[in-house]
């Protein structure tokens, strides 16, 4: 068991009243098996579902590129690649939103699930618009696999994100220690070291205010 707590409080008085509460439960004889958290199949193929807004059908359809995580330590160098991973898969997701009109909206995003990193899209449309928008959908993520972004599409967003990350830095010390507890037991959980938010948001802004339209290209690829 592990006791996580943050706040402003006596240390040595707090250890007092973890041991009167929890001192009388008996160590295990045996270590706990390691946890199945089942396996994520990968799959190449197109993820679809439909939905009825208001008695008005609609079709959202999905596809998502699926990887292993890097077999590499955790590292800063790795927190970074999954910032800039966030950061592309947003600008794709403002690329969806914009330009696939008359669609009710394109999105994308970027998650780790059961060890592996998907980079997700993901576009609605009515029935009769179906190929249409998907085709329209596919265009567009083999088009930014080629050229890239614009300084003019990125730049609003890296300047959103860098003002962001300086204001969030400013805050988390007066933050909800809930939010500390809740970090260090996740780190606990999924075997990485805790640096806080402070620190990734330090890496976020020296990435940020340097990074190029070449390398997001090649961080999207």
């Amino acid at each position: 068991m592990v006791l996580v707590a943050a706040a402003d409080f006596d240390a040595a008085q707090l250890t007092k009243m973890g041991k009167d509460e929890f001192g009388g439960i008996e160590r295990p004889a045996e270590s706990l098996p390691i946890r199945d958290e089942g396996k994520l199949v990968v799959s190449g193929g197109l993820r679809a579902g439909s939905f009825r807004i208001r008695d008005v059908g609609f079709v959202r359809a999905a596809v998502a590129s699926v990887a292993p995580l890097p077999s590499e330590p955790d590292s800063a160098a790795l927190r970074v690649k999954l910032q800039q991973a966030n950061f592309v898969q947003a600008l794709l997701g403002e690329r969806l939103s914009d330009d696939l009109l008359p669609t009710p909206g394109g999105d994308a995003g970027a998650e780790v699930i059961l060890g592996h990193r998907a980079a997700m899209a993901s576009v609605m449309a009515d029935p009769k618009n179906w190929e249409k928008n998907v085709g329209a959908m596919d265009q567009m993520i083999r088009t930014t696999y080629r050229w890239g972004f614009e300084s003019a599409e990125y730049e609003p967003l890296r300047q959103r994100q860098l003002r962001m990350a300086e204001l969030m830095a400013d805050l988390f010390p007066r933050s909800d220690p809930h939010e500390v507890c809740q970090g260090l037991l996740s780190s606990l959980v999924e075997n990485r070291v805790y640096v806080g938010p402070i620190q990734e948001f330090a890496w976020m802004r020296d990435w940020l205010r340097e990074v190029t339209a070449e390398e997001l290209l090649a961080v999207y690829r």
